[in-house]
């Protein structure tokens, strides 16, 4: 034989006793870093709540909820100029007791009101959000593009920042 054949006989036979060795231990469950938030209302209907960095800055706030007893205030946005009529959805913007910023999404032609009382839960809502329905192709598709040109600006932004040492 010559040495390259031993030298690969001996390298498979170190991999295999290796590997072998990995899959017999037991995996560990992961565990989300955020784990699922839903809120759910006075009438048992449950809500994702899906996290956001900031709220919107031209909405203005509407009222008070009260999540979990702590009253907190509200914006509310729509797909109104998007949409067809008989599909709007409204969005109400919350940050949560705990500082997290989100928001959840009501059914279709339903408007949030002031003083509805929640209860925060981790999870997921038993109830999945409605489907964005487009005007038309032309609106689904302006909104995807505005989408993209607001992203590259906020990177181009972003790149442009001096990083802190």
């Amino acid at each position: 034989m010559s040495k390259k054949s031993k030298k690969f006989d001996t390298e498979n036979e170190v991999t295999t006793e290796a590997t072998t060795a990995v899959e017999a231990q037991p995996k560990a469950p992961t565990i989300p870093k955020a784990p699922s938030l839903f809120l759910r209302d006075s009438s048992g209907v449950e809500f994702k709540f899906d996290r956001r960095n900031q709220l919107p800055k031209k909405a203005a706030a509407v009222g008070e909820i009260t999540i979990d007893g702590v009253a907190t205030p509200f914006q509310v946005t729509s797909n109104v100029g998007f949409t067809t009529e008989g599909h709007v959805i409204r969005y109400s913007w919350i940050t949560l007791p705990n500082g997290q910023m989100g928001y959840i999404t009501h059914d279709y032609e339903v408007t949030p009101v002031a003083g509805e009382a929640y209860t925060l839960h981790e999870g997921k809502a038993n109830r999945a959000n409605p489907a964005r329905i487009a005007k038309d192709d032309t609106v689904g598709a302006l909104r995807i593009e505005k989408f993209k040109v607001t992203m590259a600006a906020r990177k181009a932004a972003e790149a442009q920042e001096p990083v802190a040492a």
